[in-house]
């Protein structure tokens, strides 16, 4: 309801709506800022915004980016993805159990009820099957067009030591201050040993990532000599 006459002539009963109107509204607001913040302590939602923050900062404002930090966010988002994408498989069972549609489903799982009229079961394996198809495009285009981004970077001295540093800081971050393994543990029910795994995993693909941007970088130094 909108105000379109002075307040003092205004109906209790009307001003009563416009403050509970006004209140539904903030609740709203508040719901979607809060889930916001909830998706960012995800880090396959961390990585696809440093990604895509990365190729917006190249392509709209200056494309001379150090080739340390291409590495960095390239091989994270490359390595974040691949990994997840089998967590997501192997975890298929945890993800579609009835707590866990309430928790990672709801909005789908509304939007599907008043729009589509799909069970909850098709819906999470619709949207489950959605996510593993594009931690997969992601991860894959990433590593399509890496090359073409290094041949444009700034060359740095210890590219490979400076990215890996990042890494460690990105990790610690959700390690410590975001308690990134409690809060997946809460989601997928990961044991000690899968979290381990997981997390030896990712980060072996980043540091063989990180290794292949640098012969990348050294085939683009031979070809200008």
């Amino acid at each position: 309801m909108e105000l379109t006459k002075p307040i003092d002539k205004i109906p209790d009963e009307d001003i009563k709506e416009i403050i509970k109107e006004t209140k539904s509204n903030k609740r709203d607001y508040y719901y979607y800022y809060r889930k916001l913040i909830r998706e960012f302590n995800l880090i396959c939602f961390q990585v696809t915004i440093i990604l895509l923050l990365l190729l917006l900062y190249i392509n709209l404002y200056n494309s001379n980016v150090y080739d340390f930090i291409i590495y960095f966010c390239f091989s994270l988002a490359i390595a974040v993805m691949f990994i997840a994408t089998f967590m997501l498989i192997i975890k298929y069972n945890i993800i579609s159990g009835k707590i866990s549609r309430k928790i990672r489903f709801s909005s789908m799982l509304s939007f599907s009820n008043k729009f589509l009229y799909l069970s909850e079961e098709n819906t999470v394996k619709y949207s489950t099957f959605i996510f593993i198809i594009a931690h997969v495009i992601i991860s894959i285009m990433a590593f399509i067009y890496v090359k073409k981004y290094i041949k444009g970077a700034k060359k740095t001295n210890n590219a490979l030591l400076k990215s890996f540093i990042l890494f460690c800081i990105w990790g610690i971050y959700n390690i410590y201050v975001i308690d990134v393994i409690k809060l997946y543990n809460k989601i997928l029910k990961t044991t000690k040993t899968e979290t381990a795994i997981a997390t030896i995993s990712i980060t072996i693909t980043y540091s063989g990532l990180l290794y292949y941007f640098e012969t990348i970088k050294n085939e683009k130094t031979k070809l200008i000599n």
